[in-house]
């Protein structure tokens, strides 16, 4: 999934297709769609976009909480 999530460019031009072609249920794609366009509200977005929180993670305490964080970074994602 790393390869899916880049942290310096989150949209720039993708292939989709990869994802709504991927034999899981859509519920699914549409997370993976969202995690790629990093829009997943998490509370870096929100921060960035005027939502009143801190950004660092509350169930670590030591990061930023954005998606990589979330799903890659955090020791419980794994």
């Amino acid at each position: 999934m790393e390869h899916l999530i880049n942290i310096n460019h989150p949209k720039q031009a993708r292939n989709w297709q990869s994802i709504w072609r991927v034999e899981v249920p859509m519920k699914v794609r549409n997370f993976l769609w969202h995690v790629c366009r990093d829009a997943l509200p998490t509370r870096a977005r929100l921060q960035f976009h005027g939502v009143n929180y801190l950004a660092i993670c509350l169930l670590c305490g030591d990061n930023i909480e954005d998606v990589w964080h979330l799903l890659l970074g955090f020791f419980c994602a794994q």
